[in-house]
């Protein structure tokens, strides 16, 4: 699950079964997955018998987050010594200090994270020029950010809320303290910085207007609860959460002569994980009570050989482990010389020899193994499983991803930031010269170059030198419309391209700012499942929505996609099958009745997008359309 922009705290997004990895702790390993409904399947939304709505009113607990049960963020930190070039204060909506809570600084030169101090200071270096967006959110408080250009002193980064949740936990019929809450929203979930206090009851008070799933589980994964909820814009809304127990599996994996296997990876199919430990003992927790379960387990060398079935609640489960079948050989390079670091399949191998002895199983009598080595073309090589002497590997080097930086005059630039499959600074003659690293099946890469506020984009091909320019921003102005076609009221816009631009929205749908040239995604905070695409510069007035004089188009989509898109045109579909590659509309995780707005007159492209479910891998539906259209659009296989 993402939790914000470049894997911070603000926006969080989530991203299939990236879930299982954030939430782990509610103890499914394949949360999000078609085979299993996210957050608990089989278990019943627990429906809020009562919802009460509160003014939004600033928290009378202790502004030091370091005693926060739930996040232990350790306490305030020191604020680091030396010279800096951004710093600030974090506080409230009423003007009093957070201490211990994380601030983030980003940008295409800079990741930094902070901890503000007992007086809610918090401090950054970056380099004079540079455009920084710093954040904080905390969710008793609400959440801040503010985009600025380095030296900035005195920076105040105020935690304001528009809307909240009061979430009161109960499990037969007592509160329950110690648990952790999110609501979720596909793909955005919103986390408590808290966990539930003596009352059972949390606040959030970050997560934007709208119907949001509720989740509260422990640490322990001994019980969840799951329901509903309407966050109302200037209120706090409360509702009362019902847990459910849950089972455990428990037993142990020992080998083919009955020793104990610590470090097996033990899975539940359709629930959770766990690793064995030192005794080989291993506990599966957070399972549905009273249901079988096919469990199995493995390590790099040995598995189990079926998998079995066994009833939550079963103690003394032993899970035996068979040796798997060993392969050797060498990886060398074209001159024959052995490759000293290297990876076959996901192991990582370092060898003066370049040798490999490797176990892993076979399919249909079949063994195959991927080869990757840096600087160097992954080969993927099938043998017969009874050939266990693979021989010389041999893999061809790949070219290089080079070219120059310059203005717009054509100057060089030297010490540009170049960002593609690595990043590197240009040189003073402004070329650079980058490895393709793991990405070298790609025909071309699209890299960024930024030195203070220039930046730019484009796309390179391996061993081909190309120029990247790099310009200085410039006026764009835009204006954004609700859904009911009047301007939208407040609120803020979000660019992110060749750069990327956080600017507020007026009281009349009016935004603007300063952008490179290049092309960007934009979208409105606290809707980012749509968004849209935009070359800069633009001609005149960029219109977000459905303004006067746009038409709208209604699209029935026949099967479940990944992303719902539309460019006017014919764009080249087969290389950007996910988006737009210059200008168009896009939908995350599209309803089976999707509504496109603010759609000039003409002929458009419409594709719907899949990760899987092609021949090859990729499913790409796409359709060449009128707008405006008669009646809606029907999308098929």
């Amino acid at each position: 699950m993402h939790r914000g922009r470049f894997g911070r705290k603000h926006g969080r997004w989530i991203a299939g079964a990236a879930v299982a990895l954030v939430l782990g702790l509610v103890g499914a390993s394949r949360l999000g997955t078609k085979e299993q409904p996210p957050f608990g399947a089989g278990l019943e939304t627990a429906q809020a018998p009562r919802s009460e709505l509160m003014p939004v009113l600033p928290s009378a607990a202790p502004l030091d987050t370091k005693s926060s049960r739930a996040v232990r963020l350790a306490a305030a930190s020191p604020v680091p010594e030396g010279e800096s070039t951004v710093s600030g204060r974090v506080e409230t909506e009423d003007g009093r200090p957070v201490s211990g809570v994380e601030v983030h600084a980003t940008g295409y030169s800079v990741y930094q994270d902070s901890r503000t101090d007992p007086q809610g200071r918090f401090r950054f270096s970056a380099e004079e020029g540079t455009k920084v967006t710093i954040s904080a959110m905390h969710s008793a408080f609400g959440k801040g950010e503010r985009e600025l250009t380095a030296p900035a002193k005195d920076v105040l980064l105020r935690l304001t809320s528009e809307a909240g949740a009061e979430i009161h936990v109960e499990m037969d019929g007592r509160p329950v303290s110690g648990g952790q809450v999110n609501l979720i929203r596909e793909p955005v979930f919103y986390p408590a910085d808290e966990l539930t206090d003596a009352q059972g009851t949390v606040r959030i008070l970050t997560a934007p207007p709208g119907q949001w799933e509720v989740l509260a589980f422990d640490k322990a994964q001994t019980w969840r609860a799951r329901s509903t909820i309407d966050v109302v814009r200037n209120r706090v809304t409360r509702v009362n959460l019902r847990a459910e127990r849950l089972g455990t599996i428990r037993g142990i994996v020992i080998g083919a002569t009955g020793q104990p296997v610590p470090g097996a990876q033990v899975s539940a199919q359709g629930g959770g994980s766990a690793v064995s430990g030192p005794g080989g003992e291993f506990d599966l927790v957070g399972l549905e009570s009273d249901r079988l379960y096919e469990i199995d387990a493995q390590t790099t060398n040995a598995r189990t050989s079926r998998a079995t079935e066994v009833r939550t609640g079963s103690r003394g489960v032993r899970l035996i482990l068979d040796a798997l079948p060993r392969f050797q050989g060498r990886v060398v390079g074209v001159n024959g010389l052995p490759l000293r670091r290297f990876t076959v399949g996901s192991k990582e191998i370092e060898d003066e020899e370049g040798r490999f002895d490797f176990a892993t199983t076979s399919d249909d009598g079949k063994v195959s193994f991927s080869f990757y080595a840096p600087g160097h073309i992954p080969r993927v090589v099938t043998v017969e499983s009874d050939r266990k002497q693979l021989g010389d590997v041999v893999l061809d080097e790949a070219p290089w991803v080079i070219g120059r930086v310059v203005d717009e005059h054509g100057s060089p630039v030297a010490r540009a930031l170049v960002d593609g499959p690595s990043a590197v600074l240009s040189a003073a003659d402004g070329t650079f010269r980058i490895p393709q690293g793991e990405s070298v099946r790609r025909n071309a890469f699209t890299l960024r170059a930024v030195k203070g506020s220039l930046a730019g984009e484009a796309e390179v091909k391996p061993g081909v030198p190309s120029d990247i320019v790099v310009h200085s921003p410039k006026p764009l102005r835009g204006r954004v419309f609700g859904q009911d076609g009047r301007p939208l009221d407040g609120g803020f816009v979000r660019l992110e391209g060749t750069q990327k631009y956080f600017w507020p929205i007026g009281s009349n749908g009016d935004f603007q700012g300063n952008a490179v040239d290049g092309v960007y995604e934009i979208w409105i905070e606290g809707d980012g499942s749509r968004r849209w695409y935009v070359a800069v510069p633009l001609a005149g007035e960029l219109t977000l929505g459905p303004s006067p004089g746009t038409s709208a188009l209604e699209v029935d989509l026949a099967f479940e996609a990944d992303s719902l898109w539309i460019a006017a045109g014919a764009p080249n579909v087969a290389e950007h099958p996910w988006g737009p590659p210059a200008a168009g509309q896009k939908v995350y995780r599209p309803e089976r009745r999707t509504l496109f707005v603010g759609l000039s007159p003409g002929t458009y492209t419409l594709v719907a997008h899949s990760w899987s479910g092609g021949e090859d891998g990729d499913l790409v539906i796409q359709r060449r359309i009128q707008v405006p259209a008669p009646g809606s659009v029907r999308l098929e296989r």
